[in-house]
């Protein structure tokens, strides 16, 4: 990991807003998915593809994003997600513990009947 691209990488993350979508931890939510701590190579390819509209099923709000970022930059964006600590990525329990017990209410919701 370079840690000039590192920073560079940062200031992209900000600009382009990526914690909007995938949670200032880049450990991804929902739909969402987990920037942090995959392999750069995967980073930049999956970036490209999205970018260049290649991707089966691509969200649009992510080719929208990126449109127009150079490979240096998707580079960069790449080094940056690539080290964050593993501790980051832990997500709430309660996050789940509601998600869960919503879950459960629409199940029975839908086994009460009208």
């Amino acid at each position: 990991v370079d840690p000039a691209l590192v920073a560079r990488g940062q200031e992209l993350a900000e600009r382009l807003r990526c914690a909007s979508c995938h949670l200032p931890t880049l450990a991804g939510q929902e739909q969402m998915p987990r920037l942090a701590r995959q392999r750069i190579d995967y980073m930049v390819d999956a970036m490209k593809a999205f970018r260049d509209d290649k991707r089966s099923g691509a969200d649009t709000a992510m080719t929208a994003v990126i449109v127009g970022v150079s490979d240096a930059d998707l580079t960069a964006l790449a080094h940056y997600a690539a080290p964050l600590p593993a501790k980051l990525l832990r997500r709430p329990v309660d996050n789940v513990a509601t998600q869960a017990s919503a879950l459960v209410a629409a199940i029975d919701a839908v086994l009460s009947g009208p």
